[in-house]
């Protein structure tokens, strides 16, 4: 799996393959589950969405405060120190 361009919160699942890599100018766009009405599940699918990346994505999630409505966006040297870049 080859991630490119921008890559927004479902597409950072793909993170959970195996073999995956990155493209050096990619974003990616990580946020907590929004259920309308139901905080409960969203919260239980945040942490089951969480589980998922891989550890130095989890490490960075946590350095920048953890999944919340807040977008956080990794880029740049950030993202070429935290996932694998494509060749």
């Amino acid at each position: 799996m080859r991630i490119g361009g921008t890559c927004g919160s479902a597409c950072t699942l793909y993170l959970a393959v195996q073999r995956y890599c990155v493209e050096a100018d990619a974003r990616l766009r990580f946020h907590a589950v929004h259920l309308k009405g139901n905080d409960k599940m969203a919260r239980l699918f945040t942490r089951w969405l969480f589980s998922k990346y891989p550890p130095g994505v989890q490490g960075w999630i946590k350095g920048q405060g953890g999944l919340t409505s807040r977008a956080l966006i990794l880029r740049g040297e950030a993202l070429r120190k935290t996932v694998r870049i494509c060749p």
